[in-house]
């Protein structure tokens, strides 16, 4: 018998937003019941979720007796004042508030001009045609990275990750249980395929500080349980890889 998920989560495969929660919740060991929204079908918009977040987005984080979060970068801060270890945030003021600052240039400032409702409006209100919605996303995409590019090759807080050299989550992750005994390798060479971590900073909205081998397969592993509107839990429907259903 299976411990009780930490959290409720209403997310969907396809989001960036939803990304980054859950790669914020398996570096913490922590778990959730996700519940799908299909952005494609609309059900954002559907009354039930709208009692939930009046503005039809997502993630949404259900702790149980609480009102509900919204707003994945409200989100990871939360979980970072309820569960410290291992940190999100860098220790020092100046460090946290330069990582706060890259995410939000692609949450904040980069993402929401790409959402549905956006595109929805521009193909209908606007009157853009495939090609103009096209244009106008790769627009904004190339806009928000190239800014992000430039900030991280020009400053000197940049090291082998987004911020800095280390990866302080390593020194807090508990040993793996899936039948892989061996010890860590130096954390440079954990980080070979992540270096430099801009691939990180783009999926899950640059809070993490980067991600090692080790700190992948954990977030590899973690399984979140599946809702489907309708159906309910399914043992086939379980979220081995964050980001793809199954």
């Amino acid at each position: 018998m299976t411990d009780q998920p930490d959290f409720e989560l209403y997310g969907f495969w396809r989001t960036s937003a939803t990304y980054r929660v859950r790669v914020a919740l398996n570096l913490k060991g922590l778990t959730a019941h996700e519940r799908v929204i299909d952005l494609d079908a609309g059900e954002q918009l559907n009354e039930d979720f709208l009692k939930i977040n009046p503005l039809g987005a997502i993630p949404a984080l259900i702790v149980k007796g609480q009102l509900p979060l919204t707003q994945s970068l409200a989100i990871l801060e939360f979980l970072d004042e309820t569960h410290p270890l291992p940190p999100l945030l860098p220790g020092d003021p100046h460090g946290r508030a330069r990582v706060r600052s890259i995410a939000a240039m692609l949450a904040a400032d980069t993402h929401p001009l790409i959402t549905p409702r956006v595109r929805k409006y521009l193909s209908t209100v606007a009157g853009f045609d495939d090609a103009a919605v096209r244009a106008w996303l790769v627009h904004w995409f190339d806009t928000g990275l190239a800014a992000v590019e430039r900030r991280l090759a020009s400053e000197a807080a940049t090291g082998t990750f987004c911020h800095g050299d280390h990866d302080h989550h390593r020194r807090y992750l508990p040993r793996q249980h899936h039948g892989d005994d061996a010890r860590a390798e130096d954390s440079r060479e954990e980080c070979a395929d992540h270096r430099p971590d801009r691939r990180a900073l783009r999926g899950a909205g640059g809070v993490c500080q980067g991600r090692s081998a080790e700190a992948t397969r954990r977030a590899k592993g973690v399984a979140t349980t599946l809702v489907i509107p309708g159906r309910g839990a399914s043992p086939t429907a379980t979220m081995r890889e964050p980001g793809i259903s199954r």
